[in-house]
């Protein structure tokens, strides 16, 4: 076997523990009925007919392949191109297909493009199964960044929710400052049901949003390991106002400082019916807020793992109020020490905390509202799960 066979077989291991780990031993929050949040989806989400669609298989196709189930080509570019032009889905096979997002070959969704990984091409008889049949792409950047700009393995511009991500497995890559998964540049996509994890950046994002209102949902999110800075997200949201529900999230190992498993900042998202872990790094925050971000978090069960200082919610500023936190699981181990709390509130008087503002017992959380921390009839039935 070849070594680059090997790094192959290595990586394809490495997700399907990935997909193991993640699904196993979750403890919901609430119910997992989430209706009417968020723009509807649009795009598709089955598989489509052979007609509605443009085929893609990295080791069978041909680049002059006409897109058909008996003739796939062999780049998802090209596909995408071909998808676009004849406005159709993309469905791609299995298999790992790497873009440089240094060289600008990462993959541009293209409006009303649905990409549908997890597809076994059987001598032109198509079978999907993302669980089973793993389509990876993977940011494999060669090239150190010497600029501030996010560097993705997907990048969605201005696209609108007619167009959906489904059914991969998205790796961000590991040079540069800043690198993602995904970005979201604008406009509301669709992220269904994938497999995304950051790359080990500088700064390192799973799905980095910047004024999108994309909607995440059924996806397992993972922070890369952040080395230098060492800030590692899963899911990061700047001026959006994303739909975020019923992921598994983990906010990775931020070596040196901090990981986040959602960071809203100047962001109002609805965050409802997920598992979200703040991670393992320094300072470990299942989701902070900053610059008056007032998210809805409902129905969450939320965990860290922090080797300093471990938060459920953490409230940044004093604009920083969230709508709504109802329902709420908080882990018992979130409270390592006085230097954690199950949330920590940038008003805080020491009315209902101890003197830094940490929040650490669930019957002062559930009385946030009543002491004017937040607002009347905002946080309500949060409970704690004893895993000590």
């Amino acid at each position: 076997m070849t070594s680059k066979k090997l790094i192959r077989s290595l990586i394809t291991i490495l997700i399907m523990l990935s997909f193991c780990i993640c699904s196993c031993g979750s403890k919901k929050g609430g119910s997992d009925d989430v209706t009417g949040l968020g723009d509807s989806i649009t795009g598709p989400v089955e598989d489509p007919s052979p007609k509605e669609a443009v085929y893609v298989d990295g080791e069978n196709g041909k680049y002059i392949g006409t897109g058909s189930q008996d003739d796939p080509v062999n780049s998802i570019t090209l596909g995408l191109v071909m998808a676009r032009e004849q406005g159709k889905t993309l469905c791609v096979a299995q298999g790992i297909y790497e873009v440089d997002s240094s060289y600008d070959t990462h993959l541009v969704m293209q409006e009303g493009v649905s990409i549908l990984g997890g597809y076994l091409n059987n001598n032109g008889e198509w079978t999907r199964d993302p669980s089973k049949y793993i389509t990876t792409i993977q940011d494999t950047v060669y090239q150190d960044q010497d600029d501030d700009s996010i560097r993705a393995a997907i990048e969605c511009s201005n696209i609108s929710n007619a167009t959906v991500i489904n059914g991969l497995v998205i790796i961000g890559g590991n040079n540069g400052k800043k690198t993602a998964a995904i970005l979201c540049d604008g406009g509301a996509p669709v992220i269904s049901n994938c497999n995304i994890i950051a790359g080990n950046g500088e700064e390192a994002y799973g799905v980095y949003c910047s004024k999108s209102n994309a909607t995440i949902t059924d996806n397992q999110i993972s922070g890369g390991n952040g080395v230098k800075i060492g800030v590692s997200v899963a899911i990061y949201c700047q001026y959006s106002n994303a739909l975020i529900s019923k992921n598994i999230i983990n906010g990775g190992d931020g070596r040196m400082f901090e990981s986040n498993g959602i960071n809203c900042s100047y962001s109002n998202p609805l965050i409802s019916d997920n598992t979200i872990d703040g991670g393992n790094a320094d300072d470990a925050i299942a989701i902070k807020c900053y610059g008056s971000s007032q998210p809805i978090i409902e129905n969450n069960t939320l965990k860290s793992s922090g080797r300093i200082q471990r938060y459920g919610i953490f409230e940044t500023l004093n604009g920083d109020n969230p709508v709504s936190v109802k329902g709420n699981v908080f882990y018992a181990s979130i409270y390592k020490s006085g230097s954690s709390g199950f949330y920590h509130d940038s008003s805080s008087t020491g009315a209902v905390s101890d003197s830094d503002s940490n929040i650490y017992t669930i019957s002062a959380l559930n009385n946030m509202d009543d002491s004017g921390l937040n607002a009347s009839g905002s946080v309500d039935n949060n409970s704690i799960y004893q895993d000590l």
